[in-house]
């Protein structure tokens, strides 16, 4: 899916969680212009990294949370997902419905910790 550079830039808002006045990702992104689906599913996979540590005892890598979304179904559910929202839904919002598609209950306490934009 082609964005325009408005809506590109847009998305670089949503994934940015403005905590850092020098963002590298931000830096990165910009130099490297990823595709859309790309930075959506990274972002989801950092939010269901934070979901898994705040569940484990133990910090996961993140060789090990690639492992589990790819494994546990959530790949699988981003690309349905993702098919049918576009890259113009914001990320929380496609985090939220490929948990659900793979049975993943986050709380909404918890939940409201992460960056949501409309």
């Amino acid at each position: 899916m082609k964005l325009t550079a408005k809506e590109y830039s847009n998305l670089l808002d949503d994934l940015d969680d403005g905590s850092h006045q020098y963002s590298f990702f931000r830096q990165y992104v910009e130099a490297q212009h990823p595709s859309p689906r790309v930075l959506i599913q990274m972002k989801c996979l950092e939010h269901f990294k934070w979901d898994l540590n705040r569940e484990s005892s133990a910090e996961l890598s993140w060789n090990e949370v690639s492992i589990r979304w790819a494994d546990e179904g959530y790949a699988e559910a981003f690309r349905y997902v993702y098919d049918e929202a576009g890259a113009c839904t914001c990320c929380s919002r496609i985090y939220k419905d490929v948990c659900s598609r793979v049975n993943f209950s986050i709380s909404s306490k918890n939940y409201s910790k992460l960056k949501i934009s409309n």
